[in-house]
């Protein structure tokens, strides 16, 4: 990615790894960013996000007005505030690999897991079909909650 990235003309740094558990190096840099008057965006999954923003918060370092793009796991509300406790903007976002961007959240949605559902990219067609006599059909239970997006 680094090669493919600076062939298309954008300088970019090696990846270097993290001391173990210690996020303080991300949230340096974040702090770094926002110093040299650029705003801060961080793109990663919920957990590493929330661990970037509480060692900022330990540490005393302002990465207020940081984008945090995040998603690969639901968002609980205690980690939502732990990244809005630091002042940043907590943008949750959903993908998959078989159908790609399902949704994005936005800044009016501050609780839950929620987000705008891309309807104008999904589909979802059901066909029903007789089951064999030995399996009883099922109604999923998440299939409210979908619905909800």
């Amino acid at each position: 990615m680094v090669a493919q990235t600076r062939l298309l003309g954008t300088p970019i740094p090696q990846p270097e790894f993290l001391p173990a558990n210690d996020f303080t190096p991300a949230a340096q840099y974040l702090a770094g960013l926002k110093a040299k008057g650029t705003a801060p965006y961080l793109r990663a999954s919920f957990s590493p996000a929330t661990r970037v923003a509480a060692a900022a918060r330990d540490k005393g370092l302002d990465i207020a007005g940081t984008v945090m793009a995040v998603s690969g796991e639901p968002i609980s509300d205690a980690k939502r505030a732990v990244m809005e406790s630091v002042g940043a903007e907590v943008l949750s976002q959903d993908h998959s690999a078989e159908f790609g961007t399902i949704g994005y959240g936005c800044s009016n949605m501050r609780s839950g897991n929620r987000l705008h559902l891309f309807e104008d990219a999904l589909l979802m067609v059901a066909h029903r079909r007789r089951a064999p006599p030995s399996i009883r059909p099922m109604v999923p239970a998440s299939l409210p909650a979908a619905r909800a997006f």
